[in-house]
């Protein structure tokens, strides 16, 4: 079979357009916003798309992936320690904290308007600070 420069092009714009979850990756992973994501996918592969469906597409993968999300949390809860941290963030203007709590094996990640805004549970037998060598 003749691969030519054309058919792996389209080859790959099929691959990021038609699947689902494409989209949020590039979002959240590279952190490509929706508006601009929505262009790169028009001017790169002919994909339209707005920064709505892009937004939509991410509520869809969190709800299918919540599931496991709520298995981590449990997981990282009953470890024996665990590390926690926060950073503050804006969205829509606002800002919010970003909350990491971890194990050796589990991340877990909560975004909240307040600070500190995280239950007593994950703090018990936690560090502040993690520095691994």
């Amino acid at each position: 079979m003749h691969f030519t420069l054309d058919r792996a092009i389209e080859t790959f714009r099929h691959a990021i357009c038609d699947r689902l979850f494409s989209k949020p990756y590039l979002n959240h992973q590279h952190f490509i916003p929706e508006d601009r994501l929505s262009k790169v996918l028009l001017d790169l592969f002919g994909c339209r798309m707005t920064p709505g469906t892009i937004a939509n597409t991410t509520k869809t993968l969190a709800n299918i992936i919540e599931p496991v999300v709520i298995e981590i949390a449990s997981e990282v809860k009953a470890a024996p320690v665990k590390h926690l941290d926060e950073t503050g963030l804006r969205i829509g203007g606002k800002t919010n904290w970003l909350h990491v709590v971890s194990t050796q094996t589990e991340t877990w990640y909560r975004v909240a308007a307040k600070r500190k805004d995280i239950e007593p549970t994950f703090r018990r037998s936690s560090i502040g600070f993690f520095n691994q060598l």
